[in-house]
């Protein structure tokens, strides 16, 4: 098969054009620091860097997440850390009322204290996390607790538990129902059968305005009692969530830093390689240059000769 000038003349030609595109695609990712401009630069790699970015989303989703559960859980913590301190003076108070020996102006400084320690808790009960009431269950828009003019606690959350996805098939519980804390009985909808420790605190002061002790006034010191160990059992349990958020967390935070590693790597040009391999193709572009010059020059001699 006989090769005409004319055809190694358009091969050499075709090959400088393609030279040419490759510095210029090499100068303007040194001069945009991006491999990848555009999906038509490298299919395959585009791709797997837009799965990567879609990690990294998901990643940064989780991390809020996380951010919220963190807060919310040390809310509860404080909140409950000054439950505890409320319970133990209600103990004290309690023991006091049943001295025998205890006079008028104790009982009603007893009755005062037991009062304000009521409303603390009610208040503590209503704790906010932004603009969520964490103690409500799954009811975080309203009040989870109102004190009425009578004196009666009414209970405006439910039962239910709020869990928060921390990772793939991955959720933490990040509230404690008012009703658990409190030791209070409640249907799934929130009606209270059982006051807990509201139901202690007005038999304590109904001793303190005058009232003789029931007869089962130590059961009373017992659902006391009780009412601590729940409150630190719920500390505990929330203790517990806090470190698994945080591990996540931690854990979250590596694994973001990897797939961001990963995708600078196929999106992010390493401008001294990238130098070195424009070098590279500015020289074969200036010999495939050659090449085509002096093809012209010899065809311009056939044509005059």
């Amino acid at each position: 098969m006989r090769v005409t000038h004319k055809s190694i003349t358009y091969k050499a030609i075709v090959n400088m054009q393609r030279s040419l595109r490759q510095v210029e695609g090499k100068t303007d990712e040194i001069s945009t620091g991006r491999k990848i401009s555009l999906p038509s630069d490298d299919p395959s790699q585009a791709t797997r860097a837009l799965g990567y970015q879609q990690k990294i989303a998901q990643s940064q989703q989780y991390s809020r997440n996380m951010d919220t559960v963190v807060d919310r859980l040390n809310q509860t913590e404080s909140a409950l850390g000054e439950i505890n301190g409320s319970v133990v003076q209600i103990k004290e108070i309690a023991l006091t009322l049943k001295d025998p020996s205890i006079t008028a102006e104790e009982l009603n400084n007893a009755f005062e204290k037991l009062s304000q320690l009521k409303e603390q808790l009610v208040k503590l009960g209503n704790t906010k996390v932004g603009d969520q009431y964490i103690f409500g269950g799954s009811n975080t828009t309203s009040r989870s607790f109102e004190l009425t003019d009578d004196g009666q606690i009414l209970y405006r959350g439910n039962t239910s538990e709020i869990n928060v996805e921390m990772g793939d098939n991955i959720s933490i519980t990040t509230n404690i129902p008012g009703t658990t804390i409190f030791s209070m009985q409640a249907t799934t909808a929130g009606i209270i059968t059982d006051n807990g420790v509201f139901g202690s605190l007005d038999t304590l002061m109904q001793v303190a305005q005058g009232g003789e002790p029931p007869a089962d006034f130590d059961n009373v010191l017992d659902e006391i009692d009780g009412l601590n160990n729940t409150v630190i059992n719920a500390r505990a349990i929330n203790s517990n969530r806090g470190f698994r958020a945080e591990s996540a967390q931690e854990s979250l935070s590596a694994e973001q830093t990897s797939v961001e590693g990963v995708l600078a790597s196929i999106m992010e040009t390493d401008t001294a390689l990238a130098l070195t391999e424009l070098l590279s193709l500015q020289e074969a572009y200036q010999l495939t240059l050659n090449v085509v010059n002096k093809s012209f020059q010899r065809s311009l001699v056939d044509v005059l000769g």
